[in-house]
């Protein structure tokens, strides 16, 4: 998953409902069971973003962000 927002539209929300509806329809259409998020380690607001929405943060050069599922399909 990647997304990007130009600063005009940063902190309207924008990223948030949608990230909603991107996981929604990947888990409950797609039938997925990870997804995958990558983020600047200095972006600060998207790791929270993306924290806030249960993605679980693993260290490195880039940030990767992980959202597992705590069911089997």
């Amino acid at each position: 998953m990647s997304y990007e927002l130009l600063p005009a539209y940063h902190r309207k929300r924008i990223m948030s409902e949608a990230l909603k509806v991107v996981l929604d329809f990947g888990f409950n259409e797609l039938y997925l069971n990870e997804i995958l998020a990558f983020t600047n380690k200095f972006n600060e607001n998207s790791k929270s973003l993306l924290l806030k929405n249960n993605f679980i943060l693993e260290k490195g050069e880039w940030m990767k962000v992980f959202l597992r599922t705590w069911f089997i399909v």
